[in-house]
C-alpha cells in the first residue's frame, strides 16, 4: 500500500483543491449541525437540496471536473480512478449537497460507463453528469433483503421488450429520478442465473413510486411498484441473463463511495472538550475506539486508491469499510449521548445519528451480510448453511 501521493497525483489534488477553493463556497448548504446521512429535511428543504445538488453538478460539467473517470465522448472528463477518489476527498470538504448524487454518480453512472452501449452511453450519461437528471438503483426487494439473488421482479420477455411486475423497496430519491437502474429475474432458474439489468423510465405508465417515511422523519427512501410496465429491448444493460454480472460490478463501484469523516470523530470530540459530562472513563474508552476507527478507515480508503491505481479491483476493504462505518457511527452517537446525559433524551444531532445509523446497517448489505462476506472471502471460512427455498 503506497501512503503517500505520487507526484501527478499531489498536482492533481492540488489543481482540484484550488478549484473548490474558488467554487465550492457558492454551493454549500447551511450549516445545520446535523450529522447523520439520513438526516430530517423538511419537503421545502429536501427539494432544495436536489435544486442544489442538480446546480453543482451542472457547474462541476461546465468547468470540466464532472464525470472523473468516464470519456469525454460521453460528457465526463476523463482522468482516472485514483484522481476521482482524490477529487472526491477534496470535495468533501466542504458542505456541498452531494448526498442526492451519492446513487447516481457512485453507482449507476460507472455500471453505465462499464455496460452500456454506445446509444445507452449517449442518452443517459451527458444528462446524468451535467445535472439535468438523477437516477437511481432499483435493487432490494422486500422478500430478498440483502440476499440480492433472492429477487423476484420479473421481468417476461414479450414480442415488443419486456413485461416488468414486481416491487422494489429502499430506493433512494427515487421520487426525483427520471430513470431507474433495475435488476429483475428474467428466467426461471437457480439464484445468481437468469437476471437482466434494465433502464427503466420511473415516469412511464406502470410504474409507482410512494414514499417510506424513515425514523428521523426523513424521507430519502421510496418503495417503487411495476404493474406491466413495459420496456423495449434497448433498455437491456448488458445482455440478458448477465444481470449478475453487472450488478456486481456495480456494488464494486459503491466501495469507493463511503467516506471515512462519516464516523463523526471530530465533532464528538469538539462536545467532549465543551460538555459538563461526568469524569467517566468509559466515555473516554469510547473516544479512543471512534477515533481509531476512523483512522483506520482512512488507511482503507488509502487501499482502494492504491488498487485502482495498480488496475486491480476492490479487495475486501470495501466490506470491512461499510461495516467498521456503520459500528463507528454508532458508537460515536452513543458516547455523545453518554455525555450529554439527560439532556440526550431530546432532540439533539446526536439522537439523529444514532436514529438515522440504522438505514446504515442495511443499505448497501446488512452487518450480517458484510460479516458472512469477510469471514467466508477473506479469513476462508466454511460457508454459512443456505435454506433451501421451497
Amino acid at each position: 500500500m503506497d501512503l503517500s501521493d505520487s507526484p501527478d497525483d499531489v498536482a492533481y489534488r492540488d489543481s482540484a483543491a484550488a478549484w473548490l477553493a474558488d467554487n465550492a463556497p457558492a454551493f454549500e448548504e447551511p450549516d445545520t449541525g446535523r450529522l447523520s446521512v439520513f438526516g430530517f429535511r423538511s419537503s421545502v428543504e429536501s427539494v432544495t437540496h436536489v435544486e442544489q445538488s442538480l446546480a453543482w453538478q451542472a457547474h462541476k460539467h461546465a468547468e470540466g471536473w464532472a464525470g472523473i473517470g468516464v470519456s469525454k465522448e460521453y460528457g465526463g472528463s476523463g482522468g482516472s480512478i485514483p484522481h476521482k477518489l482524490l477529487f472526491t476527498e477534496e470535495e468533501g470538504r466542504y458542505r456541498l449537497p452531494l448526498d442526492a448524487q451519492s446513487v447516481t454518480m457512485g453507482m449507476v453512472v460507472p455500471t453505465l460507463a462499464q455496460w452500456g452501449t454506445s446509444e445507452q452511453r449517449e442518452r443517459h450519461l451527458l444528462p446524468l453528469l451535467s445535472g439535468r437528471q438523477l437516477s437511481c438503483q432499483l435493487f432490494s426487494e422486500p422478500d430478498a433483503g440483502s440476499d440480492l439473488a433472492a429477487i423476484r421482479t420479473t421481468a417476461r420477455k414479450t414480442a415488443d421488450g419486456w413485461l416488468i411486475n414486481g416491487q422494489k423497496i429502499w430506493t433512494s430519491y427515487a421520487q426525483y429520478a427520471s430513470f431507474g437502474y433495475l435488476l429483475a429475474r428474467s428466467e426461471d432458474a437457480p439464484r445468481h442465473h437468469g437476471l437482466t439489468a434494465f433502464l427503466i423510465d420511473l415516469k412511464q405508465p406502470g410504474v409507482t413510486v410512494r414514499p417510506l417515511k424513515q425514523a428521523t422523519g426523513a424521507h430519502t427512501f421510496n418503495e417503487v411498484f411495476f404493474d406491466d410496465a413495459v420496456v423495449s429491448d434497448d433498455a437491456v444493460l448488458g445482455r440478458p441473463g448477465q444481470g449478475w454480472e453487472v450488478a456486481m460490478s456495480t456494488l464494486m463501484a459503491e466501495r469507493y463511495s463511503l467516506e471515512p469523516d462519516m464516523v463523526g470523530a471530530k465533532p464528538l470530540l469538539d462536545l467532549l472538550r465543551t460538555s459538563d459530562y461526568p469524569a467517566d472513563p468509559a466515555i473516554h474508552r469510547q473516544f479512543a475506539d471512534v477515533y481509531t476507527i476512523q483512522h483506520i478507515l482512512g488507511i482503507l480508503k488509502l487501499r482502494l486508491r492504491t488498487a485502482a491505481a495498480e488496475g486491480r479491483a476492490p479487495g475486501p476493504e470495501g466490506s470491512i469499510t461499510k461495516l467498521l462505518s456503520t459500528d463507528g457511527q454508532y458508537l460515536a452517537a452513543d458516547t455523545a449521548l453518554r455525555a450529554l446525559g439527560p439532556d440526550g433524551v431530546l432532540a439533539n444531532p446526536w439522537t439523529e445519528l444514532l436514529t438515522g445509523a440504522l438505514g446504515m446497517r442495511i443499505g448497501g448489505g446488512t452487518d450480517e451480510i458484510m460479516k458472512n462476506a469477510i469471514a467466508e472471502r477473506v479469513l476462508g471460512l466454511p460457508r454459512e448453511p443456505r435454506v433451501q427455498q421451497q
